[in-house]
């Protein structure tokens, strides 16, 4: 169970990027503003993900802190996804989300 959970949070990590991306590139705004948000928004997510979150990161995060930047970035993908009329992936990322935090605290895999 704690390796399909593992398997589920890398999914979700790599998901929470494209959709970050896929927020940026579907915003209102002239061209080279969405191509910066594309590329930026999930360029800054990995960033803090690798320093704060990554469990083989030097400057790992202790918890509440790591837990905080965790549900930054999947919010933001969430909402991201919402914002854009992905309502249903929206909401489904949401939740598997929330659902593999919970379970990651359950297994002790925090």
């Amino acid at each position: 169970m704690r390796t399909l959970n593992e398997g589920v949070r890398a999914l979700l990590e790599l998901i929470a990027l494209v959709s970050l991306g896929y927020w940026g590139w579907n915003l209102d705004c002239p061209l080279l503003v969405r191509l910066a948000a594309a590329a930026f928004a999930p360029m800054i997510a990995a960033t803090a993900w690798a320093i704060w979150v990554a469990p083989k990161s030097t400057s790992r995060l202790d918890d509440p802190f790591r837990l905080g930047i965790e549900v930054i970035v999947f919010t933001g993908a969430t909402l991201g996804l919402l914002s854009t009329g992905r309502r249903f992936l929206g909401l489904l990322f949401g939740m598997i989300a929330v659902g593999n935090l919970i379970a990651m605290a359950i297994l002790g895999q925090r």
